[in-house]
């Protein structure tokens, strides 16, 4: 049964989701002070996923197996919904608010959204849906890349957890909702499509 929507802050959503959060591995960080203009050069010929975090480029550790699977379902599974209203992507990168450059793990940004960024070197605005797995992500990070998204223009935020085996949502307007393995998730910007938790994480 899908579980209703709750209106509770955003760290008291995420400090009850916290038990299915693994600590991330360390990424290191850069102590030179790097510009927008400078990064894209850099992160244009890097063979690693980079971000760029106040200033600091930040290098993450390859995607376990495990956690690329499951983007790649999620990729398969909205293509088959959002294809026809916008692109499901992979690594999708944007410049947020603060000026740091997020990548998201899966997400969806609208044709519309797409073509007011197209003169920019990153997107100014954050897909619409973001999607994070959380097999290496810590509950400090998760909240902060939540607040960038929405800040930046996301409506809907999911948390995708193997340990514990949930998705929860987090929207725009505050509410949240924690989908269970039995459960199927709606598909934001669709009438009635839903996908199973099950099938993000067998």
């Amino acid at each position: 049964m899908a579980r209703r929507f709750l209106a509770l802050s955003l760290c008291s959503a995420l400090t009850i989701v916290r038990g299915s959060v693994v600590i991330m591995e360390e990424a290191t960080v850069s102590t030179t002070k790097t510009t927008v203009e400078e990064f894209a050069a850099i992160a244009g010929s890097a063979d690693e996923r980079l971000e760029l975090i106040d200033g600091g480029i930040v290098r993450m550790p390859p995607a376990k197996w495990s956690h690329y699977k499951i983007q790649m379902r999620l990729l398969e599974m909205l293509r088959g919904h959002l294809a026809s209203l916008g692109i499901v992507g992979m690594e999708m990168p944007y410049l947020t608010a603060r000026g740091n450059v997020r990548v998201v793990d899966v997400g969806f940004m609208s044709k519309a959204r797409m073509e007011a960024q197209e003169s920019f070197t990153y997107p100014q605005q954050a897909p619409e849906l973001v999607i994070e797995v959380a097999s290496d992500e810590s509950y400090d990070e998760l909240s902060l890349r939540c607040r960038d998204a929405f800040a930046t223009g996301s409506i809907e935020f999911w948390i995708v957890a193997p340990v514990g085996r949930t998705v929860t949502v987090f929207r725009k307007d505050g509410l949240w909702a924690v989908y269970g393995s039995e459960d199927r998730v709606p598909v934001p910007f669709t009438d009635s499509a839903t996908i199973g938790v099950a099938e993000i994480l067998p």
